[in-house]
């Protein structure tokens, strides 16, 4: 006895019979038209932008999480330009991470490749170091 034959006695006993396919007068066309009319709101408006929402820019990409990885990550070379070295970087990354990403966030994006930072911080000051030969 094959597992078709099983299926028609337990039908049989049960009283059970088994469904037809889908009755002919409604169509699959139809029956999505149906579903598609009853889950849409006619009434839907997209919600206004908030406007305390500024333009994504190159700055905004940056996030604290993003600054603390970058430093965290700085590999043991030589010192750069700012003199810090790398287990400095590394060490301060949990307390400077925000403050780098507040500073990156007022940057102003020129277009042409080039990020101008910290604009009010515009002055130098050169001092004329004399070393003394001996």
């Amino acid at each position: 006895m094959g597992s078709k034959e099983l299926w028609d006695k337990v039908r049989l006993v049960t009283g059970k019979r088994q469904s037809g396919s889908c009755p002919a007068q409604v169509t699959v066309e139809q029956l999505n038209q149906h579903f598609a009319a009853i889950s849409t709101d006619k009434h839907y408006l997209p919600p206004p932008l908030k406007a305390t929402v500024n333009e994504p820019t190159l700055c905004s990409y940056f996030t604290e999480y993003s600054i603390f990885r970058m430093l965290d990550n700085v590999k043991p070379t030589a010192v750069g330009l700012d003199s810090l070295p790398h287990w400095f970087l590394k060490l301060a990354a949990p307390s400077i991470s925000f403050s780098v990403k507040m500073k990156l966030s007022k940057c102003n994006h020129s277009g042409k490749g080039k990020i101008k930072l910290w604009s009010s911080y515009v002055g130098a000051y050169v001092f004329q170091i004399i070393k003394n030969n001996k």
